[in-house]
């Protein structure tokens, strides 16, 4: 009642259609109409609308009530309002969203940085053994070229190991 800011007696034996928000269809009110003709119990959860219009979500019960002689007399309903919990989880899968795609947007750029940084890199070490050969007998250049070597190694290895981590992350992700 409260959600629905309609007072308790604008309520009472009135059609719960009232409070309809057009979510979910007629097709599933018809089911729920269904159990309940054939004498069961329906719970769910409801998007109804309030006297103002707002969208308010609640978790139902609806009860038939059989007369003595077993036909139908009335319904009775009992809702908790789970507006809140509702909205925490919408608010839950929309992180969840934003984080899949960030990760996505981070393993890309990481896919590409390690790309762009390997091809350089390549070219060095490829140019590092052409002036190693050429400076053969001058052992203090080719000390120099030897750490040029050794530090692109080292640096392309860091480059390997994001490459790695990067590939892990993006196979646990999905």
């Amino acid at each position: 009642v409260s959600q629905s800011r309609y007072a308790l007696e604008e309520l009472l034996g009135k059609d719960f259609s009232i409070l309809g928000s057009g979510y979910p269809s007629k097709q599933f009110f018809l089911r729920i109409w269904r159990t309940l003709n054939s004498g069961e119990i329906w719970h769910g959860e409801i998007c109804n609308r309030s006297k103002e219009s707002n969208s308010f979500w609640v978790d139902t019960t609806i009860f038939p009530v059989k007369d003595e002689t077993g036909h139908l007399k009335k319904h009775v309903i009992v809702c908790f309002d789970i507006t809140d919990k509702k909205q925490s989880l919408e608010e839950l899968e929309l992180a969840n969203k934003n984080a899949i795609h960030a990760a996505n947007v981070k393993a890309e750029f990481l896919t590409n940085m390690s790309h762009e940084i390997r091809t350089p890199m390549n070219a060095i070490l490829g140019f590092n053994g052409v002036l190693r050969r050429e400076l053969a007998d001058r052992p203090q250049e080719v000390e120099v070229v030897d750490h040029i070597r050794r530090s692109t190694d080292h640096l392309l290895q860091v480059v390997n190991d994001i490459r790695t981590a990067n590939i892990r992350f993006s196979r646990a992700s999905t």
